[in-house]
């Protein structure tokens, strides 16, 4: 089960939780900033990964 909540938390970004940068409608530039759960709360900055997960020491 924690594989799933390090998933949903960590890893993936939701929509609900995205901020607009610009009202352009460019086609490619850049609109939205998106976060994770996490991101969200500050726990962390960047988005991580599975291998982070897996390396990471255990104190």
């Amino acid at each position: 089960m924690w594989i799933n909540l390090f998933d949903y938390n960590y890893i993936r970004f939701h929509k609900s939780l995205r901020t607009k940068i610009s009202d352009k409608s460019e086609k490619f530039e850049k609109k939205y900033i998106h976060k994770t759960p996490a991101m969200e709360l500050k726990i962390t900055e960047k988005q991580l990964n599975w291998k982070f997960l897996l390396t990471y020491p255990v104190l």
